[in-house]
């Protein structure tokens, strides 16, 4: 569900569809998934997403299959 506080947007002369699209771009598909937005001096909003909602990085899934392959290893006689 999007809750946006519309007096703050009127007074930062932001639109509503400003701010959702920056939000689904830095990979939000609700501001549920939102943990803070920032507007920064220059203009943009930055997005930091809840630590159960980000999105894995290559990094990441290369660790896990590596724990996989290891536990697998593990499991073969």
């Amino acid at each position: 569900m999007w809750w946006l506080d519309r007096p703050a947007l009127r007074r930062l002369a932001l639109r509503e569809a400003d701010v959702v699209g920056a939000i689904r771009r830095q990979g939000a598909s609700s501001l549920d998934e939102v943990e803070e937005a920032t507007l920064t001096p220059a203009g943009a909003i930055t997005v930091d997403l809840r630590p159960a909602d980000a999105n894995a990085t290559k990094g990441d899934l290369a660790a896990l299959e590596a724990k996989v392959d290891q536990l697998l290893a593990r499991s073969t006689p």
